[in-house]
C-alpha cells in the first residue's frame, strides 16, 4: 500500500472512531435527558395530585370552619339545650366526620408539616367538650378568641396553596 493510501484508510477510521464517539455521546445525552424528562413528569403530577389533595382538604377545612362559627354563634346566644344547638352540634359533627375522612385518605400526598398544621387545626377548632358547654353559655372574649384562632390557623393552611398563574 502506498503511503497516500495509508494515509486515507486512516484518515477514514479515524472520521469513523470520531464518527462512533459523537454518536455514543449523542446517544448517552438523549437517555439522560429522556430520564430527566420522565422525572419532571412524574414530579408535575405528583404536584397536581398533592395541590388538588390539598384543595379538598382545605375545603373540607373551611365547611368545618363555618359549622364550628355557627355552632359558636348559637352556643354563645342561647341555651345549650335548645334544638338549634343539637342541630348545630350534629352539623358540626358530620362536617368533622367528613374532614377527617378526606385527611386520612389524602394524608399521604400531604407533606408532614401541612399534616401537623391540619392536626393544629382540628384542635383549635374542635367543638367544646360536654363539660364546657354544660357550664353555661359562651362568653363574649371566649368566643372572640375562639373564632380569632380559628381564623387565623385557616390563613395559614391557605398559604401552603400554589398562587394561580397570572391570565393572558
Amino acid at each position: 500500500m502506498d503511503p497516500f493510501q495509508e494515509k486515507v484508510v486512516l484518515l477514514v477510521i479515524d472520521k469513523g472512531l470520531l464518527a462512533i464517539a459523537g454518536g455514543l455521546v449523542a446517544f448517552i445525552a438523549a437517555r439522560a435527558l429522556e430520564r430527566y424528562r420522565r422525572q419532571q413528569s412524574v414530579v408535575l403530577e405528583l404536584g397536581k395530585l398533592r395541590a388538588q389533595a390539598f384543595t379538598r382538604l382545605l375545603g373540607a377545612i373551611s365547611a368545618y370552619a363555618l359549622h364550628i362559627d355557627e355552632f359558636l354563634a348559637v352556643a354563645h346566644k342561647i341555651d345549650i339545650k335548645h334544638p338549634s344547638v343539637e342541630k348545630h352540634t350534629q352539623a358540626t359533627m358530620a362536617a368533622a366526620s367528613t374532614l377527617r375522612e378526606i385527611a386520612l385518605k389524602e394524608g399521604a400526598l400531604i407533606d408532614r408539616e401541612t399534616g401537623e398544621l391540619i392536626n393544629e387545626f382540628l384542635t383549635a377548632a374542635h367543638p367544646p367538650s360536654v363539660e364546657r358547654i354544660n357550664a353555661g353559655p359562651f362568653s363574649e372574649s371566649e368566643l372572640k378568641e375562639r373564632q380569632a384562632r380559628i381564623r387565623a390557623l385557616r390563613e395559614r393552611l391557605r398559604r401552603y396553596l400554589p398562587p394561580l398563574p397570572i391570565p393572558d
